[in-house]
């Protein structure tokens, strides 16, 4: 599945790359924010103030929810057992600074069916002080969190209780200075998108290879 950014849509291919698919996610122009799949076959949707669910293989629309706070959600990520993760954000558009009241992140714990199981409170600025604009989220088997933001890896148990941070030192190889994406795989190894390099880490974040 691949999400088109600034024109709201959704597009289905094979597993050879073959497009099957398509609907749009956005009925008036929204931009999405993230998506995430689960194994089900959910396709899971943040397009402008609303997180949507539909059914994969036919596109179905399913179910859709409201940024509570009159927020919007972000980053997304699915977990092992179909549950889903999202980053919410208050007010982050517009400058301002870091201890301005009103803009924080939250990170945001739903099942499968979109019902909010636990949140936890400016997840990232509440170890770094700074604002969060575009915090990135992944999950491995094990429901172990991990996010980047500012060029810094952060790691949380499957509750979102955090537990380590990772920042490469500037000539170290496989520093990162602005990140895409990241991932995880079954066996715990951090992948890092930065333009066209692919950092890989080991679990405990010792560099591996590009």
């Amino acid at each position: 599945y691949i999400a088109d950014y600034d024109n709201g849509r959704i597009q289905r291919f094979n597993p050879d790359g073959v497009y099957q698919d398509g609907w749009s996610a956005s009925d008036s122009g929204e931009l999405i924010y993230g998506m995430a799949v689960n194994f089900d076959g959910n396709v899971f949707v943040a397009v402008g103030r609303n997180l949507k669910k539909y059914d994969g293989p036919s596109g179905a629309f399913i179910l859709s929810i409201e940024a509570y706070g009159g927020g919007e959600y972000g980053d997304l990520t699915t977990t092992i057992d179909g549950n889903l993760l999202a980053v919410w954000y208050e007010g982050r558009n517009g400058v301002y600074f870091s201890d301005d009241p009103g803009h924080r992140e939250d990170l945001v714990m739903f099942d499968r069916d979109m019902n909010v199981m636990n949140t936890k409170s400016a997840f990232i600025s509440s170890i770094t002080s700074d604002a969060q604009t575009e915090v990135l989220i992944t999950v491995d088997g094990n429901g172990m969190i991990y996010a980047e933001s500012n060029s810094t890896i952060f790691a949380f148990d499957k509750g979102g209780n955090f537990i380590d941070r990772f920042t490469p030192s500037e000539d170290a190889p496989g520093s990162f200075t602005w990140v895409n994406d990241i991932a995880v795989d079954g066996q715990g190894r951090v992948y890092v998108l930065e333009s066209y390099t692919i950092h890989v880490f080991d679990s405990n974040f010792a560099f591996i290879d590009d």
